[in-house]
């Protein structure tokens, strides 16, 4: 194993522990740790010499085969869910002037403890940008609001236009929503696009907020939408899962590599071009998920080096250079030593 150098380039993958990728093809499998991978003119993953890398298509992917880098669904995905997590501060003080009709997002956030934004995405695959703000309008009671620029969704550019009806957030005297109230803390969202998509449908759950003392703060979003777009990057992760990230900034799973690991390395038959076969000695391939079974993470971005020890290599170098200088002059004391004999018998 080699030291990991990182060089920034997406397709460069290294294992950081034991293991080997496998190319070729299913009938002809051979082994590598070389991670330059490059994307091939039919757009598989491949080694620079050629060799198709081989692994897993999709998240159910169970056989293994080529990778297809490109042909991808890249189609967009409205928004049906929204989780949204955080803290809203106990210790603020309950206000009584909500803006009914505010024309501007300024006038939203004037009296709001918190204002978050979520992207939610239409059926054309279109994002747009839902603000949502929380007002405490009691000693345990909160209004969630929700708001669309209404050049989304038929309005006035720059005026926000109200996303479904207030949201109330009940806290009990722990702190966190009780199971009961949960159900209400749902903000139900049908917002009429004016793009040409369909008419939304999406809720926004707010059941994971807490009401302890302590700053107003949003910790998660997450949200089933996608958007459409071309792919503009890929990252390996360290389970050995590929994924393609689209300009619109969603990601796609492409697949996954897994690392093959065999009973005897040592047994291994070299293939050349830094490629291995396996042997009886080696026994077969098992393919396992990067990081488990005694296998290492998969580092995207990076390669390993030569793990050839430099220092060895120069002294066994100098030895070597020793030794032929050693025997050029043997060789040619012994020619002088021809010479002058022939020269005495003349």
């Amino acid at each position: 194993v080699g030291t990991v150098e990182f060089t920034d380039r997406s397709l460069d993958v290294a294992i950081e522990g034991d293991g080997f990728f496998t190319v070729g093809s299913v009938a002809d499998q051979q082994y590598t740790r070389d991670g330059s991978f490059i994307i091939d003119s039919v757009g598989e993953l491949a080694l620079g010499s050629g060799e198709k890398v081989l692994g897993y298509t999709g998240a159910t992917g169970t056989s293994l085969g080529t990778i297809d880098m490109v042909n991808l669904d890249i189609t967009g995905t409205p928004t049906s869910a929204v989780t949204v997590s955080g803290n809203l501060d106990g210790s603020s003080t309950p206000i009584n002037n909500i803006p009914t009709n505010p024309a501007t997002f300024t006038e939203v956030g004037a009296n709001a403890d918190l204002l978050t934004g979520v992207t939610v995405y239409d059926s054309l695959g279109e994002g747009h940008a839902l603000t949502i703000a929380f007002y405490k309008t009691d000693v345990n009671t909160w209004t969630a609001r929700g708001y669309m620029d209404g050049s989304g969704v038929g309005g006035t550019e720059g005026v926000p236009v109200q996303v479904g009806s207030d949201t109330t957030l009940s806290f009990g005297t722990d702190g966190l929503i009780a199971t009961d109230d949960q159900a209400a803390a749902v903000l139900t969202g049908a917002p009429a696009y004016s793009n040409g998509a369909a008419t939304g449908s999406f809720t926004v759950d707010f059941s994971n907020f807490s009401q302890f003392s302590g700053a107003s703060v949003l910790n998660t979003i997450v949200q089933d939408g996608q958007s459409t777009g071309s792919i503009d990057d890929y990252e390996f992760r360290p389970d050995g899962t590929i994924i393609a990230k689209l300009t619109g900034g969603t990601e796609v799973l492409v697949g996954s590599v897994p690392v093959a690991s065999f009973t005897n390395v040592e047994g291994l038959n070299r293939a050349g071009s830094g490629t291995f076969e396996a042997s009886e000695a080696s026994g077969t391939a098992t393919q396992n998920t990067a990081g488990t079974s005694g296998t290492g993470n998969v580092t995207g971005g990076a390669l390993e080096l030569s793990n050839v020890d430099l220092t060895t290599e120069f002294v066994d170098l100098v030895v070597l250079q020793r030794g032929y200088q050693a025997g050029s002059q043997v060789f040619s004391q012994a020619s002088d030593m021809i010479r002058d004999t022939i020269n005495l018998i003349r």
